[in-house]
């Protein structure tokens, strides 16, 4: 082989590995504009929880560690748990807090929990709009409670193991106070009233919830010291 041809291929193969240089420096450039874009969006979505817990007055916690046993309880949920803020509204103590889905999770939405802690401990039970679905997979969750009250039967679906201690509780009154509310899901649980909603939106879907989810803690509170 003459010098001429092998300085052609050499010439060739550095031409190449330029090429090949050129092509996984952007392929890296791109990953990290990407991580760059990811990463500002997760800072802009802690920052506005932030936000919005110093104009109400509220604590903020980075991670919602100690509502961790109230996620588990929410096991359809799964995921991560994400930032926490802590108050009150309207005189009642409130914790909320992010759940996002796992990254192996077929269930890809983001949910918002809003935990309301009530005076008096409440009989364990959970309380959801009457849809096919909740109808055709309730008995996941625990036996259906009755509470012979049609038009409150008929609009949610009612679950608990104590039967005897969730019908002495839910009943008229409070039966037809809660068909006035606009139907959300509930999980109550001793000193706890709990609701959330699939949400990106972590402050918006709080104000969504606060003003519902503490309407609903009064009711049962009020049953509750009623009945004792």
């Amino acid at each position: 082989m003459d010098k001429a041809r092998y300085g052609e291929q050499m010439r060739d193969v550095a031409i190449d590995l330029i090429r090949i240089g050129a092509l996984v420096g952007g392929l890296l450039a791109l990953t990290l504009i990407i991580g760059l874009a990811i990463g500002r969006s997760t800072w802009r979505g802690r920052g506005r929880p932030r936000q919005w817990a110093r104009q109400q007055g509220w604590k903020y916690s980075w991670f919602a560690e100690r509502w961790r046993p109230v996620a588990r309880r929410l096991t359809w949920l799964g995921g991560h748990l994400g930032p926490a803020v802590s108050g009150t509204f309207d005189g009642w103590p409130v914790t909320a807090f992010r759940v996002r889905p796992r990254s192996s999770s077929v269930d890809t939405k983001h949910y918002v929990v809003v935990a309301v802690t009530v005076p008096v401990p409440l009989p364990e039970l959970r309380l959801r709009p009457r849809t096919w679905a909740a109808s055709l997979f309730g008995s996941l969750d625990g036996p259906e409670v009755r509470t012979g009250v049609p038009t409150f039967d008929d609009q949610y679906l009612l679950q608990a193991h104590d039967h005897a201690a969730v019908r002495a509780l839910v009943r008229p009154p409070l039966t037809e106070q809660l068909s006035q509310v606009a139907p959300m899901p509930i999980l109550m649980s001793g000193h706890w009233v709990i609701t959330w909603t699939a949400a990106r939106d972590m402050p918006a879907a709080i104000d969504q919830l606060l003003p519902t989810a503490t309407l609903v803690a009064q009711q049962f509170t009020t049953a509750a010291e009623r009945q004792s």
